[in-house]
């Protein structure tokens, strides 16, 4: 189970990275990431209060 969750942890760490570097080719990174986590808060919140 945990070997599983660090998997899906670093596939979404892969993602995130992707993205990172097409918003960087952009040149608004800062701006991308703050959509990102916008987008990625109802999603993060749940997994924070599983993990506690």
């Amino acid at each position: 189970m945990k070997y599983n969750f660090i998997n899906i942890f670093l596939k979404i760490i892969e993602f995130l990275y992707k993205i990172i570097k097409i918003c960087e080719d952009i040149g608004k990174a800062v701006q991308c990431l703050n959509t990102l986590f916008l987008l990625l808060q109802p999603f993060l919140v749940p997994i924070l209060k599983i993990r506690n």
